[in-house]
C-alpha cells in the first residue's frame, strides 16, 4: 500500500498560479451584480458605500489586513497518477467570503465562496467538488487566495487517501477554522473492468487483454459522423512466454465498417495464437451503407452479435473468435473441420461495463 506524507511547504507571497482573488461581496438592493470593491471582506451598504464586514473577534480590534509576523504555510498532500481527489467543505466560521483553491498536479478554483457569502457564517458547508484524474504523481496544495494579494494560512493533517486541512485567512487570530475541508484520495484503479460482472472465460478475465479489446473498439471510431470512418479492428489473443497478451492485426490496411483481414504473418515468432478479435463499430438497428461497402449490400439494417460471416470463419477455427461492440463481447468458440469444441454453452455474450475505467 502506498503511504501518505505530509509536508510543510513556507508561504510564498507570489502564489505561482493565476487565480483571482476577488471578495464575494452582496449586490446592493436594486443592482445587477457584485460590485467591485478594493478591500477583502467589503460589501456595499443599502446606500451603496462600502463598508468593511465585520471579520473575526480578534481582527475587529485588530483593524482590517492585520497580517501576522510568523510566515504562512500550506497544505500539501499526496498524490499519484491517474488517482481523483473529492473534496468537500466540512465546516466554516468567517464572516468573510472565502475562495478556496488548489494547485500543483491539479490547478483549479475549487469553490468561489465559502463561509459568509451572504447569510451566514457557514454557507455552504458540505458542498464537494471531485478533480483529476493526476496526470501524475505529485501533490496538491490548498489555499486561501486572499483579495489583498497572497494566501491564507493552511494545515493538514492524515496520511494517503484520507486528509483534513484547515485553513484560516491569516488574519490575527489564526484558529484554523475559517474553512475547514475533507480531501479523499480515489486511488487510480489497475483493473479495467471492462465487463458488468465476473466472466467465465479464461482469455477475458485478464486484465490486458481487456484494456486491449476496449482500446481497439475505441480505435474503431464508433461514434464518427461519417459512417466509413467507423472501421472493424482486428487482432489475436496470444500467448508467449507464459503470458498473455495481444498483438494488432498488422495486415489489416484497408478496414470498412464491416470487414476486416486477418494474417497469419502478424503473429510474431513464438507466439502461440488464443483468439481471434474484431469489432463491429455499429450498433444494432444502425442502417446499412446504402452505397454498398457493407458485403455489396445497400439495404437493410446491422444486427446485434456475430454476423454470418463470422460464424462462416470459426467453422475454420480452432481457436475462439470474440467480436467487440458497444455492448458487449460476443464469443464464438472454435468449429474446427465443422466440429464444435466443448459445448453449445461456450457461445456466449458478456455484457460490457458503460463505466469501464480501461484507459
Amino acid at each position: 500500500m502506498r503511504r501518505g506524507r505530509i509536508t510543510l511547504v513556507p508561504w510564498v507571497a507570489a502564489v505561482g498560479v493565476a487565480l483571482a482573488a476577488t471578495a464575494c461581496g452582496e449586490p446592493a438592493p436594486g443592482a445587477s451584480g457584485i460590485a467591485s470593491v478594493s478591500g477583502p471582506g467589503a460589501r456595499l451598504s443599502a446606500s451603496g458605500q462600502v463598508s468593511q464586514a465585520a471579520k473575526d473577534s480578534a481582527l475587529a480590534q485588530a483593524g482590517p489586513e492585520t497580517r501576522l509576523a510568523t510566515p504562512l504555510s500550506s497544505a500539501v498532500v499526496e498524490i499519484h497518477e491517474g488517482d481523483r481527489a473529492v473534496v468537500t467543505v466540512a465546516s466554516a466560521s468567517t464572516s468573510r467570503g472565502e475562495q478556496v483553491a488548489v494547485q500543483g498536479v491539479i490547478t483549479q478554483l475549487l469553490f468561489s465562496c465559502v463561509g459568509g457569502c451572504g447569510t451566514s457564517e457557514s454557507d455552504n458547508v458540505g458542498i464537494s467538488t471531485t478533480i483529476g484524474p493526476a496526470p501524475a504523481d505529485g501533490t496538491l496544495e490548498f489555499i486561501l487566495p486572499l483579495a489583498a494579494g497572497g494566501t491564507g494560512l493552511a494545515r493538514v493533517s492524515g496520511a494517503y487517501p484520507s486528509y483534513t486541512v484547515e485553513m484560516d485567512d491569516g488574519l490575527v487570530d489564526r484558529d484554523f477554522n475559517d474553512v475547514v475541508l475533507s480531501v479523499e484520495i480515489t486511488p487510480a484503479k489497475d483493473d479495467c473492468d471492462l465487463f458488468q460482472g465476473p466472466v467465465s472465460d479464461p482469455l477475458l478475465q485478464n486484465n490486458d487483454i481487456q484494456k486491449a479489446l476496449f482500446e481497439l473498439f475505441q480505435d474503431s471510431h464508433p461514434d464518427a459522423p461519417n459512417v466509413h470512418d467507423r472501421v472493424e479492428m482486428a487482432g489475436y489473443i496470444v500467448e508467449q512466454d507464459g503470458k498473455l497478451g495481444f498483438v494488432p492485426a498488422g495486415s489489416n490496411q484497408s478496414p470498412q465498417i464491416c470487414s476486416s483481414t486477418f494474417t497469419p504473418s502478424d503473429l510474431p515468432a513464438g507466439a502461440k495464437l488464443e483468439g481471434f478479435v474484431h469489432t463491429h463499430p455499429h450498433d444494432a438497428g444502425d442502417p446499412l451503407p446504402a452505397d454498398g461497402s457493407c458485403l455489396g449490400k445497400s439495404s437493410g439494417r446491422f444486427g446485434d452479435g456475430a454476423s454470418d460471416a463470422d460464424v462462416a470463419a470459426a467453422l475454420n477455427s480452432s481457436v475462439p473468435t470474440y467480436v467487440v461492440d458497444r455492448d458487449h463481447v460476443h464469443r464464438l468458440p472454435p468449429f474446427f473441420n465443422n466440429s464444435m469444441f466443448g459445448t453449445a454453452a461456450d457461445t456466449a455474450s458478456f455484457v460490457r461495463n458503460p463505466n469501464a475505467n480501461c484507459q
